[in-house]
């Protein structure tokens, strides 16, 4: 029976499929048999090392399928699992994987990544920055980085050396680093210069003002600021005081300059009676709200006054300016005219009598040398302070002050309220007498417009109205304490 041509066919198919069949299982056979015949090729070996920082390269390992029985092998594709992180230092598996046939085989690998980088040191410079005598070389500031460790900063170690500052820090995995910062400066001694003579006298003035001084170096630096002033003055008490200026920098070198100050009683003269008629005005416990108006009157008749002013009232305190300008004397009465604290020490009554001559200086750029006490050098408020009266008249005349009373009252502060009335006890006051210094209140609005009938009055009956001095006579009362 023939065959037909369907049934060839169908023959045909059925021995190539096991044709193939026997193919796969004979290759499955020498693969089972074979089971190296996928090769990995490692130069490095399963376990290598790679420096920290530098690229992970690895090209070198490939893969192989061995031919069997020859010695010939087929280059296979080769995939990576796993990640190696080159900037930091440990251990990392990496498993490469090549594929033959749809089977996969594997090779193990452990890659090291060893800290072999040095720490980075960073150095801050500021370009207007100068090292100087006093404090040395002060640190502008660093910075110290790793890349396994971090910041390193406070490791650093510090080593000064001449002209130059060392810095040095290790990491964790031993490796140093170090870099020198080059100091380009002079440490030239500063120069204490004193403002003024080396040798000063003081007198009559009721506090020692230090001229000042300079302490500057070669390089322009200036360290006045840092002198050290020791030694101080009583410009109370004759003497030889002395003032020593000096400035110390961080290694114990010192300089120096010194001042002599003597202090020396005053002498304000011998008292006199002026030779002409004379009307001494004087003003207490002002400046106020009249003043001005008095400033006014007295221009205009050309006469002079003298203010025995106090702090009472600071928004007038121009008025002290004005009247020095205008050729008026000022004396020192009082600051707060509170004459329990005043009288009740020496400390306090010089307390008080400092405040008014600082108030006189800011006004008139100068002290005064005439002084009218609270109440008059007879007063008894002093009573708080037996003798205190005694002793302040002679240490005012000691230090080169001169204290004036009055011998015409105007009766500004006794119960007379009228400007006529004040006028007229003036004028009484005056009248007969070759010398006469009045007292009044230039608070008192009455007792200013007083004045004018008093200069009319003085002027027509040949009297001219000056101001104190220190010569002038002092009109003292009897002290009574």
């Amino acid at each position: 029976m023939n065959e037909t041509v369907k049934d060839k066919t169908r023959r045909q198919i059925i021995i190539a499929l096991v044709c193939a069949l026997i193919f796969l299982l004979f290759m499955a056979a020498i693969i089972y048999i074979t089971g190296d015949c996928v090769l990995f090729h490692l130069p490095r070996g399963a376990e290598f090392s790679v420096d920290s920082g530098t690229a992970f390269d690895d090209s070198d390992i490939k893969a192989y399928f061995k031919i069997p029985f020859s010695n010939m092998g087929l280059p296979l594709e080769l995939e990576r699992l796993g990640y190696v992180d080159v900037n930091t230092p440990g251990s990392y598996e990496i498993v490469y994987v090549a594929s033959f046939m749809g089977v996969p085989h594997g090779q193990r690998c452990i890659v090291t990544v060893l800290d072999k980088q040095a720490p980075t040191i960073g150095l801050e410079v500021d370009p207007d920055y100068r090292a100087d005598w006093l404090e040395g070389y002060v640190e502008e500031g660093y910075t110290a980085t790793d890349g396994a460790d971090g910041d390193l900063t406070d490791k650093v170690r510090i080593k000064r050396l001449d002209g130059a500052v060392e810095y040095t820090v290790s990491d964790s995995a031993g490796n140093t680093a170090t870099v020198t910062r080059h100091i380009d400066y002079q440490l030239n001694c500063p120069t204490i210069t004193l403002n003024g003579a080396a040798e000063l006298c003081l007198c009559a003035l009721p506090w020692y003002t230090d001229p000042g001084f300079t302490a500057v170096d070669a390089q322009g630096n200036d360290y006045s600021d840092k002198v050290r002033v020791e030694g101080q003055v009583d410009s109370d008490a004759a003497g030889e005081y002395e003032i020593v200026y000096s400035l110390a920098n961080a290694s114990g070198d010192t300089v120096s300059a010194k001042r002599t100050v003597t202090v020396q009683m005053d002498d304000c003269g011998e008292m006199c009676e002026p030779e002409d008629k004379t009307i001494y005005l004087t003003f207490d416990d002002g400046p106020g709200p009249y003043t001005d108006t008095l400033l006014d009157i007295l221009d205009a008749y050309g006469a002079k006054a003298t203010f025995f002013v106090t702090g009472a009232y600071p928004e007038y305190a121009r008025c002290i300016k004005r009247a020095h300008e205008a050729g008026h004397s000022i004396g020192v009465h009082t600051f707060t005219h509170w004459y329990g604290k005043i009288y009740s020490n020496e400390e306090n009554f010089f307390q008080d009598f400092l405040a008014t001559q600082k108030l006189i200086y800011d006004q008139t750029g100068e002290y005064t040398q005439l002084y009218r006490f609270p109440g008059g050098s007879s007063n008894t408020a002093s009573f708080v302070n037996y003798g205190i009266m005694t002793r302040l008249s002679k240490s005012l005349e000691d230090m080169g002050y001169r204290y004036f009373d009055w011998n015409v009252n105007s009766g500004d502060a006794d119960g007379l309220t009228g400007a006529t009335s004040v006028a007229n006890a003036i004028i009484r006051g005056c009248a007969g007498k070759n010398c006469a210094v009045v007292l009044q209140h230039d608070i008192k609005g009455f007792s200013v417009y007083a004045v004018e009938k008093v200069l009319q009055w003085g002027q027509e009956n040949g009297y001219s109205f000056k101001a104190l001095d220190t010569e002038s006579p002092g009109m003292h009362h009897q002290i009574v304490n």
